[in-house]
């Protein structure tokens, strides 16, 4: 008897967008990640585990005549596998990747960061985009023996941007947060395979044009 269980969870919050109604500031980011990690037991009697943890920070922020903006991205990335067998042929892949999408600027054209923001002065336009997404992987195979594997992924990424001068204030924030889990077991002589993909992302735009109120 195989037993096998895969399961991914994707909750994606995007808190409020919000616009209101000479320094000029310019800054932008991209954001990169992965974790990857592989256990194999190919016979005899054994028992293998992984755990690897990430964490990423960054921060910008700038001043100018009228004007200051600040952006920041914040996110833990987990993985976790585990293998145990007696003359079982195991094997457990696993990946997590995270990474930036290119945010536009919304005044035209195309940005080259995950997160971008531009005030054309104190009483100019104000523009922000910010954008992020995901992809995860597992594989389990079991033949041969008894035996059973886990893998396990976990992703928190948050984010947000505000941007101010003398003629009003943009802001916004978003949140994803993504879990994956699969499990494969069998007694001597079964086969079995578990395969689970899980992608999810989030992107926003916004643009304050003050001369065409």
């Amino acid at each position: 008897m195989v037993k096998a269980i895969a399961g991914s969870i994707i909750v994606v919050l995007l808190v409020g967008s919000s616009a209101l109604a000479l320094g000029e500031i310019f800054q932008g980011f991209n954001f990169d990640a992965s974790l990857a990690g592989s256990i194999a037991l190919p016979s005899g009697p054994g028992a293998g585990s992984l755990a690897q943890n990430l964490a990423v920070n960054n921060n910008q922020a700038g001043e100018g005549v009228g004007t200051a903006a600040s952006q920041g991205l914040q996110g833990l990335l987990f993985q976790s596998g585990n293998a145990e067998g007696l003359c079982a042929g195991l094997t457990v892949d696993q990946v997590l990747v995270a990474g930036s999408i290119d945010a536009a600027i919304p005044f035209g054209g195309s940005g080259s960061a995950g997160q971008i923001q531009s005030i054309a002065g104190c009483l100019g336009q104000i523009g922000q985009g910010q954008g992020v997404g995901l992809i995860g992987s597992q594989v389990l195979t079991k033949d041969l023996g008894p035996g059973n594997a886990d893998a396990f992924n976990s992703l928190l990424l948050s984010q947000g941007q505000e941007a101010t001068n003398t003629m009003g204030t943009a802001s916004e924030t978003s949140c994803l947060a993504v879990m994956q889990n699969s499990l494969l077991s069998g007694e001597a002589g079964s086969t079995g395979m578990v395969m689970t993909t899980i992608s999810a992302g989030t992107a926003q735009m916004q643009s304050v044009d003050q001369g065409a109120q």
